[in-house]
Order: structure tokens, then C-alpha cells, then sequence
């Protein structure tokens, strides 16, 4: 399949928030196939203008809670031409595979209507409606989440390494396959998939009133999907809570840090005890995980183990007897009972008859004598002592490298050292929040059989028989929704039992069954392929890495990076995240086989001041063409590459505006481009901020 190319040739907005009318490039100015780079002054519509791409892109209109407010012309007056009571309107003009398609987006706020307009040389013009050429359509055409992609966020870039970007990774993976609709036949832990629904309705169709039991049955499958649903919005709503919380502990560490590099202006010697401190934590986690895979060792953990390698290593020199196969078999079918102890029918002993090779394996003797190898050999020198001395060391050494940064700290002014202790208590009281909603979150979603049983989660869905329980009074004392789920199965089989109906509901089962099965071997190939594509373009972009290269995996906690040992790297560089995150955006258009404009908002957002080097070694050379929505910093931590020539740059301000300090916000929005007052855009406001 050829590569297919689609790039943005300009934007327009009327009406829209601070837009009169503007078009970008101004006149018949065109984006180029390289990186430009659109200054806007923070509030003027940086994010409105990428929520507007992000609805022309996937041909979902915007949310109706958001017409009258979210993207009306702002000022009620009509001085600068533009007119709060008229459409808002925004066009972006596309190149696809050399053809020329314009897409736009009419919201009338006054009627609360919105329609899109598509102009095409093939459609006579322009036409209502969304009507992009075909390549276009089936690549974005409803897939929010894969737009999101490439129409995205500095944050989002940086989130796709947590376990919160984790969903987004996943969906945009699901949307660009076209595995999207087979997921929604066989659902998700949150909501139940169609063939579920379809044969809820058969079955309650075929069951009826007639049976005291069948009403009965029916009453608590009433009940489990009743609570089901509460469930499921509690479950959403400990996941928002765990999202609020976790960013509340990073803005607050984030004000910690800017206190630090306060303290260290004047003593040089804290972000070495920091650095100190994070390599001992570290280590001592390390040397935690190694002696807890130790403890699983049998030569470890086990005391009498010597004794067990001698007894197996007398077996492999005196051989065994004689191998297991049929012969075996055969002289316990002549016994008057099985192994087992029961007594032997004629059926039975017809079916081990004639299944007697499923019972065999040609291998069967090498694997005992592998496993008698391996016991033989199996040895460990370390003992207990020297492993917990060893885990006290580093215990030791980090609780002094913990000391030496508190007294560094302790020497900041009486103001900083207050404003340090707030900050503490507070990350202390939002961690014991974000621990209870992340327990609740796990109690209700978790599918783990460790943590059901650690917690008890399936007390109530079992009887004393360990049967499946069918009581309403016992339903609803749970809460897990993998619980749920199996009272649920339990009732639902035994009512298509109940209306004969058992086969419908047991071919409707195995279907869903075949496609769960199906979609998890495709995806698990899919994700191998995307590592691949992936792996290959952040050895360019990265670089050696920690210990000599970095490896990047897609995981249910997002975007996680490993050494050459295997070992998880839990606190990799900005340029790693950077790097992993539009490295899995180019593996899924290497995927899509399509070359598309990468759009961007505020880039350089969440990953901190130094991150604009990477960022501009990174981005450009991976993407055909790029788009960044920028403020005046991310402009001055970016001047050095882009006056090299390396992307076309446009000011977007007010007419009236001094260029040195951005103000006033009067006079027309206008696209300037002189690269001068784009470099001296807001200069003195930034001076101001630095004094």
C-alpha cells in the first residue's frame, strides 16, 4: 500500500472567541511541508483553535455545552469587525494526495445549530456536509482519540508515559486498526458489548412470566445490572478523583522544586544531595526487588534444599526404571479401580481407551529429566544474612542522603522554610486521599485474584456450597465488577436454562468468546509491530540512554522504557518521554501508512524549561510537517534553532498592540509576519517576570 501525504495548508477563523477574521498564512501564504511556528499570546485561542481542528478532523461536532460560550465572538462591540451575533466560522484547507479539500465548521449560537461545509473541485464546490476524499474519511472519521494524537497538547505528550495516558494510548491503537467496532461487540470493564445486550434481550423474550424461579432469576439479573451501572459511574468517578489528586501532588512537587532551585542559587550543594538522594532510593529499591526474587529461589529460600538437589542428582545417574507411556496406561486399565480410587465403569474406561494418545507426549521423559537436571544444578551462595545486611546498608545510606538534604533545606529563610512544611503537609494529606480513591477504584475494577482475595471482594458472590449466588440480599453487599459479572453470567445461564434458551445464549457466548480470544493475539501483534516501529525511531531520537540504550513498551501504565538489561526504568529523562511519546505517534502513522501534520499546543508544556533542545531535535526531523501553537516563552526557549532558518514563523496579536510589551488588546487580530516583532513579542513582560 502506497504512503498516502496530508498536509494543512492554512486555517481561517470568523467570528470564533478573539478572532474577527484572520487567515493563517495571511493572503495566499501557505503552510510549508516543514515546522512553523504561530505565536499567540496566552487566551487568545490557542486551545479553541485546536478543539476546532480536532472536530474538522474526526467530523464530530462540538459539545452543545460549550456553543454559546466556548466559541462566540467575545466583544459585544463591532469596532475591529467582528459581530458576537453572526456563525462562528472556521475553515482549514487540506492537501490530500494533491488534491485540494477545505473543511469547515458553522456554529450558529443564537439557533444552538452547527454544520459542517466541505469544498472539493470533484463536488462541484462547496456542499453541506462532511465530505473529505475517502483516505481522509476512513482515517479520521470518528476516531476522537486518534485525532488527539497529532491535534494534541504539550501535557498529553508528557501523559502518555502514566498509567493516566495509558487509555489513550490504547483507544488511539484500537480506533487506527479499525478494531474499534469488535470491541464495542464484545464491551469492556465498563460497559457491557452488544452481543451481551442482544442476548439479555433474547433471553428475556424467551423466559417470560410463566415460572416462579424464572421471575425470581429475572428479578436479580434486574438487580445486578442496576447495580452494575452504579458501580461503573462510581468507578469513573474514583478514577477523576485519582486524576485530580495525582496532578494536585505534581503541582505541588513542581513548587517544591522551584523553591529548591531557589535554595540552590545560594548553595550550590542541594541538587547534588538531591541527586545523592535519588541514586540511593534507587539503589535501595533495586536491592529490594533482587532479594524478593531471591526469596522465590528454591536453593534461597527453601532450608532443606541440599537434600533435595542430592536426591535428584542420584536420579539422573541411576536413570529412571522405565518411561511413563502407553504400557502405563494400559496396566492401570486392568486394575479394578482408577488411580484415583474409584471404581471403574465401562464407559470410562472406553473413553481413556480411545483418548489414549491425548494423554501422551513423546517429550514427556525429556522434560522429567530436564527438570531433575536443573534441580541438580540449581545453587545460590548468598545467604539470608548477607542479603538483609546488604539491604540495611542501602537503608542506612539512604536515610543519610534523606538527612543531608533536610539540613540543606533547613538553612533557607524562615519564609521558604514555611512555605516548604505547607507544601509537605500537603502532599501528605493528598496522598492519603489519593491512596483511599485508589483503593476504592481497585475494589470496584480491580480483575486481579490477588487483590479480590486480599480484600475479600467475592465473599457474597459464592455460597457456603461455593456455588454462585442467585440472592438479592447477598447481590448487593457487592461491589467488585468482575463479581458482578459472574453472579451475572450464573443468572443469565441458568434463566436460558430455565426458557430453553441455553443454546442461544451458549452461541452467543462462544462468539463473543472467539472474538475476545481473536482481538488478543491481533493486538498483542499489533503492539509487538508498534514497539518495533517504535524502538527504531527513538535509538534516533534519544540516543545512548541510561546504561547504554533505552527500550520503550506499551503497558497499561502507559509508555514505559526499560535498559538493555531489562530492568524498568521508572525515572527517565525529558528527552526519553519526549522521544517515546512522538515516537508512538509515528509508529501508528507508519501503521496507518500515511504521512499526517502534526498540530500542537503549548509543546513544550509539562516538561519543564529545559526541554526545548530536545524538543527541536526530536519533533521537526520525525514529522513531515508540523504546526506548533506557541506563547512567547516557549518563543524565547526556542529562538536560537528557529532563527537558523529551521521553521517559518507568524506573530497572531492585536493591531494596536506595542510588540515589546503585548498590550494594549485593542485593534484587529492580524498575522504579522516579521520575524523581528515575533522575537521581541512581549519581551519586557517576560523581563518583568524573570525580575
Amino acid at each position: 500500500m502506497t504512503q498516502n501525504n496530508i498536509f494543512i495548508r492554512k486555517i481561517t477563523w470568523e467570528n470564533v472567541r478573539n478572532f474577527e477574521s484572520l487567515e493563517l498564512p495571511s493572503g495566499s501564504g501557505k503552510f510549508s511541508n516543514s515546522t512553523s511556528l504561530a505565536q499567540i499570546q496566552n487566551g487568545y485561542g490557542k486551545t479553541t483553535t485546536l478543539y476546532l481542528l480536532r472536530s474538522v478532523f474526526s467530523n464530530m461536532p462540538i459539545d452543545k455545552n460549550f456553543i454559546k460560550s466556548g466559541y462566540r465572538y467575545r466583544f459585544p462591540h463591532k469596532k475591529w469587525g467582528g459581530d458576537q451575533n453572526s456563525p462562528s466560522k472556521f475553515y482549514v484547507e487540506f492537501e490530500v494526495n494533491d488534491e485540494f479539500c477545505r473543511i469547515g465548521l458553522e456554529i450558529d449560537h443564537i439557533n444552538m445549530k452547527q454544520k459542517f461545509t466541505t469544498f472539493r473541485e470533484s463536488l462541484g464546490g462547496e456542499i453541506d456536509g462532511w465530505q473529505p476524499p475517502n483516505i481522509f474519511r476512513r482515517l479520521f472519521e470518528g476516531k476522537d482519540d486518534f485525532v488527539k494524537l497529532f491535534v494534541m497538547d504539550g501535557e498529553l505528550a508528557k501523559e502518555l508515559n502514566s498509567s493516566t495516558g495509558s487509555a489513550a494510548v490504547n483507544a488511539a491503537i484500537k480506533q487506527v486498526t479499525n478494531l474499534a467496532g469488535l470491541h464495542l461487540l464484545v464491551g469492556s470493564e465498563l460497559t457491557n458489548g452488544q452481543i451481551h445486550r442482544v442476548k439479555q434481550e433474547q433471553l428475556s423474550s424467551i423466559i417470560g412470566d410463566g415460572e416462579e424461579r424464572g421471575v425470581r432469576l429475572q428479578s436479580a439479573l434486574s438487580k445486578v445490572e442496576e447495580l452494575k451501572q452504579e458501580q461503573r459511574m462510581r468507578l469513573q468517578q474514583a478514577k477523576d478523583h485519582v486524576s485530580r489528586v495525582s496532578a494536585e501532588i505534581i503541582e505541588c512537587n513542581i513548587r517544591k522544586n522551584k523553591l529548591d532551585k531557589k535554595i540552590s542559587q545560594t548553595n550550590k550543594e542541594l541538587e547534588k544531595a538531591k541527586t545523592r538522594l535519588e541514586r540511593s532510593s534507587t539503589d535501595l529499591e533495586k536491592t529490594a526487588t533482587s532479594i524478593l526474587e531471591r526469596l522465590f529461589q528454591p536453593a534461597f529460600s527453601y532450608p532443606e534444599w541440599q537434600e533435595v538437589q542430592e536426591f535428584h542428582a542420584s536420579q539422573v545417574k541411576a536413570k529412571l526404571p522405565r518411561s511413563v507411556g502407553r504400557t502405563w496406561f494400559k496396566e492401570v486399565l486392568e486394575l479394578e479401580t482408577c488411580i484415583c480410587g474409584r471404581s471403574w465403569d465401562e464407559h470410562s474406561k472406553e473413553y481413556v481407551g480411545e483418548h489414549l494418545e491425548d494423554f501422551l507426549d513423546t517429550r514427556l521423559m525429556t522434560y522429567v529429566k530436564e527438570m531433575q537436571d536443573s534441580v541438580a544444578e540449581h545453587s545460590n551462595s548468598q545467604s539470608y544474612g548477607s542479603e538483609l545486611e546488604r539491604l540495611k546498608q542501602k537503608q542506612i545510606e539512604r536515610v543519610l542522603n534523606s538527612q543531608s538534604v533536610d539540613d540543606i533545606r533547613s538553612q533557607a529563610s524562615d519564609e521558604d522554610r514555611k512555605a516548604y512544611s505547607e507544601l509537605d503537609q500537603k502532599i501528605g494529606t493528598l496522598t492519603t486521599e489519593l491512596t483511599q480513591w485508589e483503593h476504592l477504584r481497585d475494589v470496584i475494577g480491580s480483575e486481579k485474584l490477588e487483590f479480590i482475595k486480599e480484600w475479600g471482594l467475592h465473599q457474597f458472590v459464592y455460597n457456603t456450597d461455593t456455588t454462585v449466588t442467585n440472592n438479592i440480599a447477598k447481590i448487593k453487599e457487592i461491589e467488585n465488577l468482575k463479581g458482578l459479572e459472574i453472579v451475572e453470567s450464573d443468572i443469565a445461564r441458568k434463566i436460558a436454562e430455565i426458557g430453553g434458551a441455553a443454546e442461544i445464549a451458549k452461541g452467543a457466548e462462544l462468539v463473543q468468546n472467539v472474538i475476545s480470544e481473536m482481538l488478543t493475539r491481533v493486538e498483542k501483534e499489533i503492539n509487538i509491530e508498534l514497539e518495533g516501529k517504535m524502538n527504531s525511531s527513538i535509538s534516533r531520537m534519544v540516543g545512548a540512554g541510561q546504561d547504554g540504550g533505552l527500550v520503550v513498551k506499551i503497558t497499561d501504565q502507559g509508555l514505559q522504557y526499560y535498559n538493555p538489561n531489562g530492568d524498568l526504568q521508572s525515572g527517565v529523562n525529558m528527552a526519553a518521554e519526549l522521544g517515546g511519546s512522538y515516537a508512538f505517534i509515528s509508529a501508528l502513522y507508519q501503521y496507518a501508512e500515511v504521512s499526517i501534520p502534526l498540530v500542537l499546543d503549548t509543546p513544550l508544556a509539562g516538561f519543564g524549561d529545559g526541554a526545548s533542545a530536545d524538543w527541536t531535535k526530536l519533533v521537526p526531523p520525525t514529522f513531515n510537517q508540523v504546526i506548533a501553537l506557541i506563547n512567547s516563552s516557549e518563543m524565547r526557549a526556542l529562538k536560537g534553532w528557529f532563527e537558523k532558518g529551521n521553521a517559518d514563523v507568524y506573530l497572531i496579536r492585536r493591531a494596536d498592540e506595542v510588540i515589546p510589551l503585548g498590550k494594549p488588546q485593542t485593534g484587529k487580530m492580524i498575522v504579522d509576519s516579521n520575524v523581528d516583532n515575533f522575537v521581541t513579542y512581549e519581551r519586557d513582560v517576560l523581563k518583568g517576570d524573570e525580575e
